[in-house]
């Protein structure tokens, strides 16, 4: 399945170098669309693959403005959480490169590389970016049920709850736990 987002779309949300790695970005983008965004979505997020270029999911994809209540809200769309999550993925990988030797630490007489805490830092400020994001992303897609059936709904077994999922267990009886 195709990327979301393109390296161009990517490098225009998020600005990083002018010499890019193409492969190293789409790799991240791959990632974070396969695991990260399903993370957030669900089973939802097939719903998006399969429908990301429709019309009824364009304000989805690219972000709008929208009523809750009396009040108006404005999200920034799923390919830019999937920006900010590729992104997370791209900084763990930057400083780092495969050789036939091991993986090494890029270096040069110009430059000096990252601190890897440094790294986690701004990565760890990014996913905190991007769960912000998504709570709005979440309130938009809540207030358009009728159009996002398939999106996960607090009465639902599957309950989205930003990354973390719960299960709701059946109800039990105290009579029904034997005594110590």
């Amino acid at each position: 399945m195709a990327n979301l987002i393109t390296v161009n779309e990517f490098t225009t949300l998020k600005h990083i170098s002018k010499k890019i790695d193409t492969d190293r970005i789409e790799q991240a983008i791959g990632f974070a669309q396969d695991i990260d965004l399903y993370d957030y979505l669900g089973d939802f997020l097939f719903d998006v693959l399969t429908n990301s270029a429709e019309v009824a999911y364009a304000d989805l994809m690219d972000g709008s403005t929208f009523t809750e209540g009396s009040f108006e809200f404005r999200h920034a769309g799923l390919k830019s959480l999937l920006a900010d999550l590729a992104y997370v993925r791209y900084l763990m990988s930057s400083n780092v490169n495969d050789t036939p030797f091991g993986l090494v630490q890029k270096s040069s007489q110009d430059s000096t590389p990252l601190d890897r805490g440094l790294i986690k830092d701004l990565a760890s400020q990014a996913m905190r970016d991007a769960d912000i994001k998504f709570s709005l992303i979440n309130k938009y897609l809540e207030e358009n049920l009728g159009t996002f059936t398939r999106y996960a709904k607090g009465d639902n077994p599957n309950i989205n709850t930003n990354r973390t999922r719960f299960e709701v267990l059946p109800q039990r009886n105290i009579n029904d736990y034997e005594a110590f």
